[in-house]
C-alpha cells in the first residue's frame, strides 16, 4: 500500500490523531507543517543563537531576522526565573510539500507533483479552535502567543487576532487558521474535502477518513480517551461561552473566506 500524509493543524486533535493512526506503518505525520516552509516567532533563553537586537514582531519580519532554531520550539516549557526575556527569535518549520515528495507521496507519473488524494488533515470550527489556542498552557497560549503579544484576556486575544495591523506570531496563521492546507495566499484547500476530519464528530470522522486513506491498523482507544478526558476548568470549556457579540462579528469579518470555504460559523 502507498504512504499517506497527515497535516497537523494546531488545536484540531492532531496529537490524538497521531497516536490513533501511527500504528499503521503507511501513516506519516510530519508535525506542524504548511504546504511551504514557514517561520514562527518564539521567546527563549538567552543563548549563542540570540540576537543583540530586540525586535518587535513587525520589525523582525521586515528585517528578515529568521533564526533557524529547532530548540526554541517549546518556549513555554523553560524553567528559568528570568524567562521570558525580551529577545524574539524565529523557529523554522519545513514544508510539507518537500517532505511528502521525499517519502513518495507524489503522483505516479510525476515525482515532483504532490498526490493530494493521499493527504489528509483535521479541522475545527475556528471560533472553538482559537479559544483553545488562547487557553493552551495558560497563561502562555499556544506557542507562547499570549506572552509574545502581551495578551491580557480572551477578548484582548480576539481583538489582536482580528486587527490586520498586528503581525501575528505565526504570520500565516494570523490570516487563515487553516493556511497549512491551502496554497499560499489562498483560502481554498488543496486537500479533497472528503479527506478532512472534522473535530466536531471526531470518532465517526476518524473511521470514515481512515477508510478513504486505506489505514486499517488504528487505535480508537486514543480518540475515546481524548473525548472523555477531564478539563481543569469546565466553565472555560463550554462551547463558545467566552464570546461576546462584538467578538463574533469581528471574527466573522476577519475569517469570512475561511468560514465559507470550510462551512463553519458561530
Amino acid at each position: 500500500m502507498e504512504k499517506v500524509g497527515f497535516v497537523h493543524i494546531p488545536k484540531c486533535a492532531g496529537r490524538s490523531l497521531n497516536n490513533t493512526l501511527k500504528v499503521d506503518t503507511n501513516f506519516i505525520n510530519f508535525g506542524h507543517h504548511a504546504l511551504y516552509a514557514t517561520h514562527i516567532l518564539c521567546k527563549h533563553k538567552t543563548s549563542k543563537y540570540a540576537t543583540n537586537t530586540v525586535w518587535s514582531p513587525k520589525e523582525a519580519i521586515e528585517n528578515n531576522e529568521f533564526l533557524i532554531r529547532q530548540e526554541s520550539m517549546n518556549p513555554a516549557r523553560f524553567n528559568d526565573t528570568n524567562w521570558p526575556s525580551s529577545t524574539f527569535d524565529w523557529a523554522y518549520l519545513t514544508g510539507f510539500y518537500e517532505d511528502a515528495l521525499k517519502l513518495g507521496i507524489h503522483k505516479q507519473d510525476n515525482d515532483k507533483e504532490l498526490d493530494y488524494l493521499r493527504v489528509f488533515s483535521s479541522i475545527r470550527n475556528p471560533f472553538d479552535q482559537l479559544r483553545s489556542y488562547w487557553r493552551h498552557d495558560q497563561p502562555f497560549g499556544w506557542f507562547s502567543c499570549n506572552v509574545i503579544h502581551n495578551i491580557k484576556n480572551f477578548e484582548h486575544f480576539i481583538n489582536m487576532y482580528c486587527d490586520n495591523e498586528v503581525v501575528w506570531h505565526w504570520p500565516e496563521f494570523g490570516q487563515n487558521p487553516f493556511f497549512q492546507i491551502c496554497k499560499r495566499g489562498e483560502y481554498k484547500t488543496f486537500i479533497p474535502k472528503e479527506n478532512l476530519i472534522r473535530w466536531e464528530n471526531l470518532e465517526e470522522e476518524v473511521e470514515r477518513v481512515a477508510e478513504i486513506m486505506g489505514l486499517k491498523n488504528i487505535d480508537m482507544k486514543q480518540i475515546e480517551s481524548f473525548k472523555s478526558r477531564p478539563f481543569p476548568n469546565k466553565k472555560m470549556d463550554d462551547d463558545f461561552t467566552t464570546y461576546t457579540k462584538d467578538m463574533v462579528l469581528k471574527l466573522r469579518k476577519k475569517l469570512d473566506p475561511v468560514l465559507n470555504e470550510f462551512e463553519y460559523d458561530y
